[in-house]
């Protein structure tokens, strides 16, 4: 029997862990997780400012500014702590207490058992 409840938690543990690092891979394979930001994408659409030196020949010969990636990217680590749970998510968050359930049940089976006297 407690090889069955093991079995169980064996394979939940290795679904959970193949889930997150399959999140990790479609959504870019990022370090840290990043969350979209309304504040960023309002910033990225905002209108072109006029060019006030224009008119003395002083340009910026760089072209377009550098785009600002707001997508959500599911990383190996958290972003660190923020006001929502949703930073705190990543593959290590995830699927780290999945592989620590399974070694500890791993553990707990393989433990002697005590004799029914």
């Amino acid at each position: 029997m407690r090889n069955i409840g093991f079995l169980i938690v064996l394979l939940a543990g290795m679904g959970i862990s193949v889930m997150a690092l399959s999140l990790w891979d479609a959504t870019g394979r990022a370090s840290f997780t990043q969350i979209p930001s309304a504040r960023l994408a309002k910033m990225e659409h905002a209108s072109a400012t006029p060019d006030v030196l224009a008119d003395l020949g002083m340009n910026d010969k760089a072209g377009e500014p550098a785009k600002i990636d707001n997508a959500f990217k599911f990383g190996m680590f958290p972003a660190g702590a923020g006001n929502n749970l949703a930073d705190a998510a990543s593959v290590a968050s995830v699927a780290g207490p999945a592989i620590l359930t399974v070694l500890i049940a791993g553990l707990l089976s393989k433990a002697p058992r005590p004799s029914g006297k």
